[in-house]
């Protein structure tokens, strides 16, 4: 019974001592800190004063907003009933692969930041390409005037752009995606589109956002009805030709007919001529109806091929700013200080006391 109990009791001991031992070593650590306060209030000063320069010299941060919503409705619905109407058939086409939903990836293609970057803007001091207010201001101009590679290069014109216009061209467009563009909509099943960019220059960031939008949605609109719009002018091209050579027709059976007004009935030669042409004149005339029809329906085809777009929120001067205030600097300077400075002693101590 004793030689049972005996290391029941050792072990409780033992215990008893980690216990003791963590407690003393705890208040060991506070004691440590308490003693080197002033260390840490020094270390908080500093940061503070960091976090005070931080956001002295931290530029503000613009913000532009727009939304809109693109409507693009499949017309071979409504188009059966037309086609019925003109007595063709319903013939509806094929999904298409350019629907609302992929507005988002396509505003932030290269293509289209490239083509915005492109693009002509009014500013202050005048007229000039969203590109090399880009450049200015982000600094790069300062920059490339030190590199002799790069202190010749002007951007002008899209066309014929060099291998390092291409390469300078690729790093501002991961920029601008990756960094200052964001493109959401409301919900999987919404076409609205929310689109939102932030830079520092605030002029640069409300046009280039109004310059993306409107070149992405006019290219959009353009490839959506690119199709049907070549069905008109091809169909309209026929009915022009039709009608002139209905118009030829008619002209030579005038002529005919007043080259023997009254014709020997004896000689049914002389009715041949008129009687062609009218036999022309009745197959140009049907032949522009049902071509007059197909053109109609092209029309209406291409009137329901064309998205409508619908602009809900357009940037507006003063855009908002966002920018880090001084007392928000020195706050977060000194807490991040006094995090730093705790972790750092804690640590040299702890390591001082498990080596003893």
């Amino acid at each position: 019974m004793t030689q049972n109990g005996n290391p029941e009791k050792s072990t409780t001991n033992a215990s008893e001592f980690t216990v003791e031992e963590l407690i003393e070593k705890t208040k060991s650590l506070l004691r440590y800190l308490k003693k080197h306060r002033i260390h840490t209030l020094i270390f908080g000063i500093i940061f503070s004063g960091l976090g005070l320069g931080i956001a002295l010299l931290k530029k503000p941060q613009y913000t532009a907003h727009m939304t809109f919503a693109v409507h693009d409705e499949s017309g071979s619905k409504s188009l059966g009933g037309l086609a019925s109407q003109l007595g063709l058939g319903g013939g509806g086409g094929g999904r298409e692969i350019w629907s609302g939903f992929n507005i988002g990836p396509f505003l932030t293609s290269r293509l289209m930041i490239q083509k915005t970057l492109f693009t002509t803007a009014q500013f202050d001091d005048g007229p000039d390409l969203l590109l090399n207010r880009y450049i200015k201001s982000n600094g790069y101009d300062k920059g490339w005037k030190k590199d002799k590679k790069l202190k010749n290069i002007k951007f002008t014109s899209e066309e014929n752009l060099t291998r390092a216009q291409d390469s300078i061209l690729g790093i501002f467009y991961h920029n601008i995606s990756d960094k200052n563009l964001t493109i959401e909509r409301y919900d999987k099943k919404s076409t609205i589109v929310l689109l939102e960019y932030i830079s520092k220059d605030e002029l640069f960031t409300k046009n280039f956002v109004e310059a993306l939008v409107n070149n992405a949605m006019n290219y959009y609109v353009e490839v959506k009805t690119k199709k049907a719009a070549l069905g008109v002018v091809n169909l309209q091209k026929q009915v022009d030709s039709i009608k002139r050579k209905l118009d030829n027709a008619m002209s030579s059976v005038a002529y005919s007919t007043d080259a023997t007004p009254n014709p020997n009935p004896m000689k049914q030669y002389l009715k041949v001529s008129s009687q062609r042409r009218m036999v022309d004149v009745e197959l140009y005339s049907r032949a522009l109806v049902e071509i007059s029809k197909s053109l109609e329906m092209a029309k209406a085809s291409l009137i329901q091929d064309t998205p409508l777009i619908d602009f809900l929120d357009k940037p507006i001067l003063p855009l908002p700013i966002e920018h880090l205030n001084k007392i928000k600097g020195i706050i977060i300077g000194g807490i991040l200080a006094g995090i730093i400075s705790i972790i750092l002693l804690l640590f040299k101590q702890v390591i001082k006391i498990y080596t003893e």
